[in-house]
């Protein structure tokens, strides 16, 4: 299964189990990645953030003042992964855990306007009328942990790694990330989390370095509601 657009995703089988909704991303799945180049090949135990090749490719782009490199990661055997839904995200939000899942990702969501929904146009406003969609509100990084950085969805990531997941799976149009200092919501784009994920994909370099394009250029940007209120 080559993800060379987000058109892929929706050959995966969604099953519930345990009360989970869960994805097994079959062997032999190749996603794409971007890496400053020195660190082309992340540690094993580090957990892997994959797209599928289009998207990818506008991080991949000419813009920017970071050069980036392109490679495929190919799975050498299946794997379980959670799919990042609302109620998986209340499923992690005990323990430990619990203050982390819920700050980050449960209770900023019912602080957010109502009306903020009510502004987004085209392929938002259809997702928008989903009541229970996830919501991703960007923070500042948290403190490295290694020469990569830490932050809100790597800390997630790793609450995922340790409740016997392999990784997590965002589908097309299914998560909304809210940028409280801007008032701005848009469309998280489809991904693929694997826990150490050197030790379960193969890399293969693609190309060499080119600049990289700024992040707004990933996602279909929506202004919000001025009575959005948040941290910055």
């Amino acid at each position: 299964m080559d993800f060379t657009s987000s058109d892929v995703y929706s050959q995966l089988k969604r099953e519930t189990l345990d009360g989970v909704d869960v994805v097994e991303l079959p062997a032999g799945s190749t996603l794409y990645r971007t890496d400053p180049p020195g660190r082309e090949t992340p540690p094993p135990s580090l957990e892997l953030f994959l797209g599928d090749k289009q998207m990818v490719g506008e991080f991949y782009g000419s813009k920017g003042s970071e050069p980036r490199t392109l490679s495929a990661y190919t799975t050498t055997a299946p794997a379980n992964l959670m799919v990042l839904t609302l109620a998986n995200l209340k499923s992690l939000a005990t323990g430990p855990d619990r203050s982390f899942v819920t700050e980050w990702y449960l209770d900023y969501r019912t602080r957010l306007p109502p009306r903020i929904f009510e502004t987004m146009a085209g392929e938002m406003a259809a997702l928008a009328k989903q009541p229970e969609i996830p919501i991703v509100v960007p923070a500042k990084p948290l403190p490295k942990t290694s020469e990569y950085a830490n932050y809100t969805n790597r800390e997630l990531a790793r609450i995922v790694c340790k409740r016997g997941f392999d990784g997590w799976i965002v589908f097309p149009n299914s998560v909304v990330e809210y940028q409280p200092s801007t008032r701005v919501a848009a469309i998280y784009s489809a991904e693929v989390m694997l826990c150490k994920g050197a030790e379960v994909a193969t890399r293969t370099p693609l190309t060499g370095a080119r600049r990289r394009r700024s992040k707004t250029g990933r996602r279909a940007r929506a202004r919000t509601t001025r009575r959005g209120r948040g941290r910055s």
